[in-house]
């Protein structure tokens, strides 16, 4: 069980949202994942279905992520308050 998986989700309406924290380039996904996760929202596989990633072009966001370990370290606080947030209002375990 990996608390960093950024699976690609499919969503009727979802009332949580990205933590406006985590703009750019790390954690966003991996935020939002951890709020629906213990929020209780419930994660089913699809059969049968598959998915694919285009390459793209690296956002300026990326090469800034890429060169600037202060930002990895100050991205990595956050998140760590972050999720001190989500144990706090959701519990520690995910459902």
């Amino acid at each position: 069980e990996s608390s960093r998986y950024e699976p690609y989700l499919l969503l009727p309406k979802c009332e949580r949202y990205y933590d406006e924290r985590f703009k750019g380039y790390g954690k966003n996904k991996i935020s939002f994942i951890q709020t629906l996760r213990h929020s209780g929202v419930r994660f089913n596989v699809l059969s049968g279905a598959f998915l694919t990633h285009v390459e793209h072009g690296k956002s300026k966001d990326k090469r800034r992520w890429e060169d600037d370990e202060r930002l990895h370290r100050d991205v990595d606080r956050e998140y760590d308050a972050f999720m001190k947030e989500v144990y706090s209002k959701w519990g520690n375990k995910p459902v």
